[in-house]
């Protein structure tokens, strides 16, 4: 099945504090200023501090809903994009992590529209 992408707004701020506190992404990295530890599992008020600060909709990152037949799967969060070099975030759902490759599907998605002249890059 295909994987789509719908793009954040901050109507969407209850629904992205809601998902990543009820997901725990054990590979993920997130840095702060002068830090470098994994955080699983993100705290409320973290999350909630993330969100208010408009970072899934704002002028150097973007949010998007990864769907796959009409269903959220996770979110990817373009990041960096007044930079040369933009990053993304990928966080699917824990019961949808699975063998079939979501993540990788997503990935290389991300990877091309993140790397070539693209809407994607436009905030």
């Amino acid at each position: 099945m295909t994987i789509t992408f719908r793009r954040m707004t901050p109507d969407d701020a209850g629904a992205v504090a809601a998902f990543l506190t009820a997901n725990r992404f054990p590979f993920h990295v997130n840095p702060a200023p002068g830090e470098f530890h994994v955080n699983p599992a993100p705290g409320e008020t973290q999350v909630n501090k993330r969100v208010a600060e408009g970072h899934f909709w704002c002028k150097d990152s973007q949010g998007y809903w990864v769907q796959q037949g009409g269903e959220d799967l996770g979110l990817v969060v373009l990041e960096g994009l007044a930079d040369e070099n933009p990053d993304f975030d990928i966080r699917l759902a824990e019961s949808r992590r699975t063998i079939s490759g979501n993540s990788v599907k997503a990935s290389r998605h991300r990877a091309r529209t993140t790397s070539t002249p693209s809407p994607w890059r436009q905030v």
